[in-house]
């Protein structure tokens, strides 16, 4: 019986809508595995956008509605029934998983084949679903290969103590590393050293920034007067609504030779955000060097913004990003593009361990932190960095290093 070919399947509980890093993984996965001769499925939360559906199922093999389980549901707070989430999510792991494998025999291959599930965004519920499924699959013979991503810190949780995360985490995790066909990986250097020590282990490997890939390209071009304010989800821990303020206060008024950009995706019922967006609309009348961006763009023009301009304001908030990572802070890394950033959290520190150039604002505000940062930035090349081990590998196409890692058998 012939073995099948190269089968990534992506178990993904939080992908539903055209937002976050759910979609580009896909979209970026896609385009590799086409162009390599792989293939790729996804099973997706059950009330995927119908739009997005259709946009993905142009660049991938097959995508299942699946999954009635929210990744998110305890992400912002403990209320709920944690225990009959666990349950259900674990059952939805293990049917997803049975059901790839069983396709896979009945197309005529053999069961030990090269399917690899890849599950990313797992937190310690997701860790302790994923595992309970594993079991239940170890009694029918299946045992899949496995990737599991830990994107988030244990410690973000501002409700849940650090002795009750860890334990949490270790519980939720030590069964999967020490199972053979399973492979974890965190996502920055934070997570892999506080992982390390709840497993009790010397080391926990890193995987590249999955905002990276291959069609990602650097240039040497001349940058002009361009900032960008804003970027991705409009949100709240990200400063969003403090936009309107800085545009109000006459800012863009002192500096008419430069060009100020927001993009932002609205998916949320917040009325303090809709109120910011009404407040941003008003504005582009009043300023000719003000672009304001609503929707969901591709990752191409996403770095060709990033890459244009000589200045990105971060005014994310400290508390919610002291152990919280920032695809949007890595990309700026990748193409050395100056930062504004608060300190003494998760985005000052990764900008040190990436030779970042960036400005820390004060108690005198973001408004004063971005003027200041507008008088002393450079307008010409890029500033070079040292290229450190850590950024090296960090900000390699994380595409290409997957199936790299899966072609070496993981």
């Amino acid at each position: 019986m012939p073995v099948a070919p190269l089968h990534l399947v992506i178990l993904d509980p939080g992908l539903h809508t055209h937002a976050g890093h759910h979609v580009s993984i896909v979209k970026d996965l896609g385009r590799a595995a086409s162009a390599s001769k792989y293939l790729l499925s996804v099973y997706s939360r059950k009330d995927i956008d119908k739009e997005l559906q259709e946009n993905l199922t142009s660049s991938i093999s097959k995508i299942v509605p699946h999954f009635s389980c929210d990744l998110y549901q305890f992400y912002h707070n403990e209320e709920g029934d944690r225990q009959a989430y666990l349950l259900n999510l674990a059952l939805e792991y293990k049917n997803a998983i049975r059901q790839q494998v069983n396709n896979v025999a009945s197309d005529g291959f053999e069961k030990a084949n090269n399917t690899v599930f890849l599950l990313h965004t797992v937190m310690d519920l997701q860790a302790r679903a994923l595992n309970l499924a594993l079991e239940a699959l170890d009694r029918e013979g299946i045992r899949p290969k496995c990737l599991v991503l830990m994107m988030f810190h244990p410690q973000r949780s501002k409700w849940r103590s650090d002795a009750l995360n860890k334990l949490d985490y270790s519980l939720a995790f030590k069964p999967l590393h020490h199972r053979s066909n399973v492979t974890l990986y965190a996502s920055d250097a934070e997570i892999a050293a506080c992982m390390a020590a709840y497993l009790r282990i010397s080391a926990l490997p890193i995987h590249p920034a999955v905002v990276i890939n291959s069609r990602t390209r650097q240039g040497e071009k001349d940058r002009p007067r361009q900032v960008l304010l804003y970027l991705g989800d409009a949100k709240r821990d990200k400063g969003f609504d403090q936009l309107p303020g800085m545009i109000e206060s006459g800012l863009l008024g002192k500096y008419p030779t430069t060009e100020f950009v927001i993009q932002y995706t609205l998916t949320s019922e917040d009325p303090v955000l809709h109120d910011a967006v009404k407040r941003l609309n008003a504005a582009k009348a009043d300023y000719d060097n003000l672009e304001v961006i609503e929707g969901f763009v591709d990752d191409s023009e996403i770095y060709s913004m990033i890459q244009s301009s000589q200045l990105m304001l971060l005014n994310y908030s400290q508390e919610e990003y002291q152990h919280k990572n920032s695809g949007v802070l890595w990309l700026a890394g990748y193409f050395n593009t100056s930062v504004i950033i608060p300190d003494n959290c998760w985005l000052y520190r990764e900008a040190q361990r990436l030779n970042l150039d960036h400005h820390v604002v004060t108690e005198n505000g973001w408004l004063v932190a971005l003027q200041k940062a507008l008088n002393t930035t450079e307008t010409s090349h890029p500033l070079k960095s040292t290229e450190t081990k850590y950024k090296l590998h960090i900000l390699q196409p994380f595409d290409r290093w997957l199936f790299q890692v899966i072609n070496a058998g993981m």
